[in-house]
């Protein structure tokens, strides 16, 4: 049942593409750290992460998935 459960749940979760969103997410985060520990600044490695994952072949898809995170954010700081 708990098996049942877990492949009904993850098939939901692909079709949402919340996966994709939190990986590109994490991706992006993870270089920034990367370049925060080679004595760079944050902000470069967030522009190397956004370059890299502009060069791949699901950077429109990926583009549209975090448009939302995106909004959320400048609607948090604006404020």
């Amino acid at each position: 049942m708990f098996i049942k459960y877990q492949r009904k749940r993850s098939t939901n979760l692909w079709q949402t593409n919340e996966l994709y969103q939190l990986a590109a997410v994490a991706f992006c985060l993870l270089i920034a750290w990367c370049s925060d520990k080679l004595c760079l600044s944050l902000e470069l490695g967030s522009f190397a992460a956004g370059v890299m994952n502009s060069t791949t072949d699901l950077a429109q898809h990926t583009l549209e998935q975090v448009e939302r995170i995106r909004k959320f954010f400048c609607s948090a700081v604006s404020c």
